[in-house]
């Protein structure tokens, strides 16, 4: 596995349709479609996509009397490990304005 740091990539915002096609090979559950306002960003090192975050509105109810914003997927490449990836993504996303965020979490067990 290759090991990078985060802080060796570049932060860039992401085309949603490009997200979601980093998404679907690149996330246990593959792609879907988030709620609305949905942004992305990425983080490339030498032009290659490496890690993708794409945030949204809550997508239940409930959720949307709780929070303002939601983290809908987060992935990185297969077979790299991003050292500070999740971090410098959220950060970005929350340093834009958003008050708050949630997720949520496989807890079947398996490694991923």
């Amino acid at each position: 596995m290759r090991r990078i740091y985060a802080r060796a990539t570049t932060l860039v915002e992401l085309e949603l349709n490009a997200a979601l096609e980093f998404v679907a090979s690149h996330h246990r559950q593959g792609a879907a479609r988030p709620g609305k306002n949905a942004v992305a960003y990425g983080l490339e090192l030498d032009g290659a996509l490496l890690g993708v975050a794409i945030f949204c509105n809550p997508r239940t109810a409930a959720k949307q009397r709780a929070y303002t914003s939601e983290l809908f997927r987060l992935a990185f490449m297969k077979n790299v490990q991003l050292v500070g990836g999740a971090s410098k993504l959220i950060s970005h996303f929350m340093s834009s304005g958003a008050w708050d965020l949630f997720t949520y979490q496989d807890t079947s067990g398996e490694a991923g």
